[in-house]
């Protein structure tokens, strides 16, 4: 049992953490405290923004579940849950100043590793109950048990966080703190954890997957799932008495009342539901959506517009991820010759240009943390023929693919969107040259993340969500390879990896991290089960005219559009006066001011 004193002036105050369950105490926190806080941060809504109306966007795939962790609670509607939660504090996106979430102050305690939060009396979950420190103690509980069955849950809840103690002040505040098992740099980011509605979930057993599938969680965000048609859509409700609306970030923001999120599974039909007016806006991520339609098309009327905006951000770890437990990809000579077989340029060449360029390798845009010495491998058919020479691969049958104890070397590469066919069928067509039979799989989204996890794929076409801080463990240490239900998806084992993950987790300052991630970065390079792909710094929308945007239309994080991310969501709006002018438009058959609006606020010079 592990126990810990705070203070030697708090009387006696000491509490056992083993079960991850805490009570609150009479008792206050220490009154040596420097409490911190930020109520004038810089705002990012507009003014200008008025309240009401909806927007219909899509999602690709109907969720496999509503549950947030555990089996099948994972890909892009996850995300949106997620977003639709709320932290104890977050990070300003343009300042990267700590703004007050469901914690209205903080205090560091010198120890390095213990971060206090006094709670905000407001908060309240959907369903009108508190947000209590009680809360915050079942989430260590949730997160640790083995009913829930996240296997990287269990383990950084377990690893990472020594305990929760609560207390309560004199006025009746309730503060926690949260403690974590070794001193870190990064010690608010560790312990700004969301909070577990205890009285929504009760007592964990054996049967929580099962139970919680569907049911709607109470969360603390500023919209509640409302609807759910099966296989067809999603609709969110913006909460008009949410507790948060006056405060000073929130200000002129989540202004819809309603989105709907149609489920369409090719992004080429959504393209065409959006031009027909059945979707108000998506993220175009083909380039070939950008191009110029026909003098007659909306865009070319001034129904919709367009919108490019650069932002400043690290880049996705935007790749193709070799399983190496496949056969041949346990020889890593294998997987380097495969990387530099995949023609990557002659994509970005005759298909994406326009401000695409080469991905070099994973942790990208971190400034001093990216390691500079790193550059992807380019096509060259001679040295992958060398590697392929010395892993044993030397032969060719008829057809020209490589041969070795009789078996051909087949790879099949899985991708859940059909708009990235013809990117790959280039990479098809090189790699045949260097004796590669690369098979092309497209699958549901939803279903293919989920092979992704229990490594049931050769090659995962994936991309990464981007921390603040670059995040190895989850990919690449050796306690989630070859375990269903876990994003280590090269199946990647490396005692010395291993090594490096815990040296970067706990170096003692920025200069010993630094040198770590460049290793760990490295050893990536060599290991080559990641091959880097593309990357843009900007994002684009297509959006029905009526959709308003502040005039900076995102922050310098913004990749996309969040509608419900408590950092950088909901800034846009509906004008429903210009949404009966522009529809009256159409009927008419009648142009109006065509609009493709460049942003470079946030534009790297």
């Amino acid at each position: 049992m592990v126990r810990w004193v705070v203070h030697c002036h708090v009387l006696a105050l000491s509490f056992a953490f083993a079960s991850g369950i805490t009570t609150l105490h009479a008792a206050e926190p220490p009154a040596t405290l420097r409490w911190e806080t930020n109520d004038k941060p810089q705002p990012i809504g507009s003014p200008k923004a008025v309240t009401g109306g909806r927007i219909t966007g899509y999602i690709d795939t109907y969720p496999l579940t509503l549950r947030q962790v555990g089996p099948d609670a994972t890909g892009a509607f996850r995300v949106l849950l997620d977003e639709n939660d709320m932290s104890l504090v977050t990070m300003h996106p343009n300042t990267e100043t700590w703004i007050p979430m469901l914690a209205s102050h903080w205090a560091l305690d010198p120890d390095g590793r213990t971060v206090y939060y006094r709670l905000n009396p407001a908060a309240r979950w959907s369903d009108k109950q508190p947000v209590k420190a009680t809360d915050y103690a079942f989430t260590l509980e949730f997160m640790r048990s083995p009913h829930i069955q996240s296997p990287w849950s269990n383990e950084y809840y377990t690893k990472t966080i020594e305990g929760i103690q609560t207390f309560q002040e004199k006025a009746g505040t309730e503060v926690i703190s949260i403690r974590l098992k070794e001193p870190t740099l990064d010690r608010i980011l560790k312990t700004n954890i969301k909070p577990m509605p205890r009285h929504f979930y009760g007592k964990l057993d054996a049967g929580f997957v099962t139970k919680f599938n569907w049911k709607i969680p109470p969360n603390v965000g500023p919209y509640t799932l409302s609807t759910l048609d099966k296989g067809r859509r999603v609709v969110f409700k913006r909460k008009t008495d949410w507790w948060a609306k006056d405060l000073p970030y929130f200000k002129h923001r989540f202004n819809v009342d309603e989105v709907v999120l149609k489920v369409v599974r090719d992004i080429q039909i959504a393209f065409e539901y959006l031009k027909a007016g059945q979707l108000d806006i998506m993220t175009l991520t083909n380039p070939e959506f950008w191009k110029p339609g026909s003098s007659d098309d909306v865009f070319a009327k001034g129904y919709v517009h367009k919108l490019q905006a650069y932002n400043d951000q690290p880049r996705a770890d935007y790749a193709l991820i070799l399983n190496s437990s496949y056969g041949p990809f346990q020889d890593q000579r294998v997987r380097q010759a495969f990387a530099y077989a995949m023609n990557v340029q002659r994509v970005i060449d005759e298909l994406l240009k326009d401000g695409y360029q080469r991905l070099q390798g994973i942790s990208q845009g971190y400034g001093s943390f990216t390691a500079p010495g790193v550059k992807a491998r380019p096509f060259d058919l001679a040295k992958a023929d060398e590697l392929f020479k010395q892993a044993g691969w030397d032969k060719r049958n008829s057809e020209g693919i490589r041969v070795k104890d009789g078996q051909t070397l087949t790879v099949t590469l899985s991708y859940a969107f059909p708009n990235m066919t013809p990117r790959f069928v280039i990479l098809q067509e090189d790699a045949r040259k260097a004796g590669i039979d690369l098979k092309l799989q497209t699958m549901d989204p939803a279903l293919a993340y989920k092979s992704f996890r229990d490594k049931a794929h050769q090659i995962a076409f994936f991309s990464w969500s981007i921390p603040y801080r670059p995040e190895y463990r989850s990919r690449f240490h050796s306690s989630f390879a070859n375990k269903p239900q876990t994003s280590n998806f090269s199946n990647t084992a490396s005692p010395v990896l291993d090594q490096l993950i815990e040296e970067y987790e706990h170096a003692s300052d920025d200069r010993k991290r630094i040198e770590k991630a460049h290793a760990i970065q490295n050893f990536v390079f060599q290991d080559s089960s990641y091959i880097p792909l593309f990357e843009v710094p900007y994002y684009r929308l297509a959006y029905w005219s009526w959709i308003q945007f502040p005039e900076v239309p995102g922050t310098k994080s913004t990749d996309g559009l969040p509608f419900f991310d408590s950092a950088t969501g909901g800034l846009f709006w509906v004008d429903r006066d210009r949404q009966e002018s522009v529809m009256a438009a159409r009927k008419r058959g009648e142009r109006i001011a065509a609009r493709t609006w460049i942003d470079d606020t946030f534009r790297v010079k």
